[in-house]
């Protein structure tokens, strides 16, 4: 029999655009932490997605999604605004899979790398168990203020709850351009 699953985002963690997804990534700060992020550049995001509910096998679906200034949360798209999906730098990327890297609880169940914000796929998770989905995108420079935030939040898919234990915060840099100054 198959459960609704509840999940959990439970960790995060970004990386510039760069290497594969099966490569160790070098990653721009700590589990967990807060950064700012050059408006323009390509980066990954992963989440950990934790199973939190018993139960038997289920499959489980996430999206990425967006907020801009504490406003409502926006699908992440290859087409959305202020924060936009991007194709990573490694040709094939999309629907690859993921390995462990970040912290989790239980058993680790590969994840999926994500191009466009949406899910290459769903993953099937057990009670206790957790996976690792990351997205490859971009703020968009002509639609976001130097120091805007930026939040960025799973959501589950149909028929599927999840809780946002932690979610990253993202301080807008723009770039130096944009805050040259002229001397003539």
């Amino acid at each position: 029999m198959t459960t609704t699953p509840v999940l959990s985002q439970s960790h995060f963690r970004w990386r510039t655009d760069a290497g594969t997804i099966d490569a160790t990534p070098t990653w721009g700060a700590a589990e967990d932490t807060n950064w700012t992020q050059p408006a323009d550049t390509n980066f990954r995001v992963r989440f950990v997605v934790q199973e939190t509910a018993g139960g038997n096998p289920a499959a489980a679906t996430v999206k990425l999604q967006a907020s801009h200034q504490g406003g409502v949360y926006f699908d992440v798209t290859t087409v959305s605004t202020i924060v936009k999906a991007v194709d990573a730098s490694s040709s094939a990327e999309d629907a690859a899979t993921t390995t462990r890297r970040l912290s989790g609880t239980g058993t680790y169940v590969a994840g999926r790398y994500s191009e466009d914000g949406s899910p290459a796929s769903t993953v099937n998770l057990a009670a206790s168990q957790n996976t690792e989905w990351e997205f490859g995108i971009q703020i968009k420079g002509a639609d976001v203020a130097n120091g805007d935030t930026i939040v960025l939040s799973l959501l589950a898919g149909s028929g599927t709850s999840i809780t946002l234990t932690l979610s990253p915060t993202i301080t807008v840099m723009k770039t130096a351009v944009d805050n040259k100054t002229w001397w003539y």
